[in-house]
């Protein structure tokens, strides 16, 4: 993953309730605390590589005093949003936007990277190896194994980050399919196969 664009929720009413935040300096420090050490258990050996790039802090009961009707929102918002990137080119990772929500005691409601020790780097299933298995099930399934994008994403079904490969499965007309192989980064087993379907516009 090449990305520095990751989705932030901000509460907007009859004034600004998110306060935009690129220095942890502003966060207190019982979060900072929580947020760190999430950190160093979830990245082990990756934690130096993981830099703050900018978040949000929420206030909740401010926006919802003006905006009662919560059953209203599409999805939940939590006090504090934060970004991390992610770079160790050597082992493939260009550019991975970790994003923590977190409440305001500290407790982390959603993060897209495993939960607990996946920074263990020579644990990895080698790159080249997975790339190898992409391509031999490209062939299988008769797709050109030498036309294909690959990305870095979190599993959330398994827990555990996967290695995407995207092979174009048809030519494009009205619209493009993709045919989609998702490989285990820890044990170079395949989890998922689908096919994504992207509409071309003229």
């Amino acid at each position: 993953m090449n990305k520095d664009i990751i989705d932030l929720s901000s509460l907007i009413g009859d004034k600004q309730y998110s306060h935009y935040i690129t220095d942890l300096k502003e966060v207190p420090e019982n979060i900072k605390f929580n947020l760190d050490n999430h950190l160093k258990i979830i990245l082990d050996k990756l934690y130096p590589d993981a830099i703050f790039r900018d978040g949000y802090i929420s206030d909740l009961a401010g926006y919802f005093d003006e905006n009662p009707n919560a059953f209203e929102r599409g999805w939940i918002i939590t006090k504090y949003q934060f970004v991390f990137n992610l770079k160790k080119p050597e082992i493939g990772i260009i550019n991975y936007p970790i994003k923590i929500d977190m409440d305001e005691y500290g407790q982390i409601i959603n993060c897209n990277w495993p939960r607990k020790w996946f920074g263990k780097v020579n644990d990895f299933a080698d790159r080249s190896e997975i790339e190898n298995k992409a391509i031999k099930w490209a062939e299988r399934n008769t797709l050109n194994s030498t036309d294909f994008d690959v990305d870095l994403k979190y599993n959330e079904k398994k827990n555990t980050m996967a290695w995407v490969f995207k092979f174009p499965a048809e030519k494009p007309g009205i619209s493009r399919s993709y045919q989609m192989l998702e490989i285990d980064w820890d044990n170079n087993k395949i989890i998922e196969e689908y096919t994504i379907y992207t509409s071309i516009s003229h």
